[in-house]
């Protein structure tokens, strides 16, 4: 993957295999605990979207999951990307995504990954 080399080549870049089922985000967060010191401002380790709960969508996760996902990418500095059906998306997944402390912390100025 490209994290050694990823903020000489674009903004963001991803380190794990697509993540469309949960063992696959857990697998994601593994592997992106060790590339912390790749992420900063202008330069971001990307897991892969945000997975949504709407169960007629092809790759899905559970509510809790969802949350769990987004508070997770949240605190690795991650890409906030929705790869979700956004027409058909459930009320719980609109609120964890507007969940504004946890937009702060993603957001922070000093573009830092967070350990988890």
């Amino acid at each position: 993957w490209y994290a050694p080399r990823g903020a000489e080549l674009a903004n963001s870049w991803r380190i794990a295999a697509d993540c469309d089922e949960w063992a696959n985000v857990y697998v994601a967060v593994r592997t992106n605990e060790a590339l912390g010191q790749h992420a900063a401002p202008g330069g971001f380790n990307d897991p892969d979207m945000l997975l949504g709960s709407d169960p007629t969508a092809p790759a899905h996760l559970t509510p809790r999951q969802v949350q769990a996902q987004f508070s997770l990418w949240a605190v690795m500095a991650a890409p906030l990307l929705i790869g979700s059906r956004l027409r058909s998306m459930p009320a719980s997944d609109l609120a964890t995504y507007s969940n504004p402390e946890a937009i702060a912390i993603n957001q922070d100025a000093l573009g830092r990954q967070g350990e988890v």
